[in-house]
């Protein structure tokens, strides 16, 4: 292989190589701004429920609501969104308009998913580090870091 076609190869490479990068930045943007809101609701269904049922004073001393379950329904009584506790811990689940689920944080992981509820984005925070996966419209992995 001659040193053009080496160069040339290089080139290719490391414009795929960028276009890469970029996708990826942009995969992540979207996925902070998914955290954004799914912790924001978690943040606002605690607010609202605070304010909004009766509250006990618990032994710290601080008024505290307790159950095992949030619903949170639209204006139409659709339920978009439950805080709930299973084996692994506490749950975030998102629904769309249709009742499907769109976004689960449970416990380290965060799985986004697609009108038909296949997972298509899972974020994952283990004992080597975090894992970011994306996934085509069967579940199939297409890129994973690391």
């Amino acid at each position: 292989m001659t040193t053009e076609k080496r160069l040339e190869k290089l080139e290719r490479e490391l414009a795929e190589t960028k276009a890469g990068l970029a996708h990826a930045k942009r995969l992540a943007r979207g996925l902070l701004a998914v955290m954004g809101l799914a912790v924001g609701t978690y943040l606002f269904a605690g607010v609202l429920m605070a304010k909004t049922a009766s509250a006990q004073v618990g032994k710290s001393g601080l008024r505290e609501v307790r159950a095992t379950a949030f619903f949170l329904e639209d204006e139409n009584g659709k339920v978009r969104a439950r805080l709930t506790v299973d084996k692994v811990g506490p749950m975030l689940l998102l629904l769309d308009e249709n009742g499907k689920f769109r976004a689960e944080l449970n416990g380290s992981r965060l799985l986004l998913r697609d009108e038909n509820e296949k997972r298509r984005v899972a974020l994952f925070v283990g004992k080597a580090g975090p894992v970011l996966g994306l996934f085509d419209e069967n579940e199939k992995p297409i890129w994973r870091a690391p």
